[in-house]
């Protein structure tokens, strides 16, 4: 039954957050140029990087783009404090970074200083206030000095 009661809470959160997605406003901004430039972005605005890593199969990457991405807690502090960036799986710097930094799941998140330094990564499915709560933890290493 705890089962059952959580399931449908579950659902019924996603299907109110889903509703936001009708009509978004605004999100977040992901760069579009190459990932040089994009450090290089990041390093004339003297602001971390935030990488999201996706995957074509994973439903909950979707749903963090159509439904995350496009509330206010999430976009509004991402797109004032750091350089995002979206990041197929599939692409040559994906392969990298998971060389580097093995990968325990997707969503994945990668908050890297302007040189290409990793702050902080997060491998997990996050709701907007959670995902705001994470970055807001890079962002301080990044002001601190790492």
């Amino acid at each position: 039954m705890k089962n059952k009661i959580k399931i449908v809470v579950i659902f019924t959160a996603m299907l109110a957050m889903s509703f936001k997605t009708l009509n978004p406003q605004e999100e977040v901004t992901f760069y579009k140029g190459t990932w040089k430039d994009l450090f290089a972005k990041a390093e004339s605005e003297n602001k971390p990087v935030m990488v999201f890593m996706t995957a074509t199969w994973c439903g909950l990457c979707e749903f963090t783009e159509d439904s995350v991405f496009t509330i206010d807690t999430a976009y509004t502090f991402l797109n004032e404090n750091f350089i995002c960036y979206k990041l197929d799986e599939k692409a040559k710097e994906a392969k990298k970074l998971r060389a580097e930094y093995p990968i325990e799941g997707y969503p994945c998140y990668f908050y890297m200083t302007p040189t290409g330094k990793l702050l902080r990564q997060t491998n997990t499915f996050m709701f907007s206030a959670q995902l705001k709560k994470d970055a807001e933890k890079a962002l301080k290493k990044f002001k601190r000095g790492f």
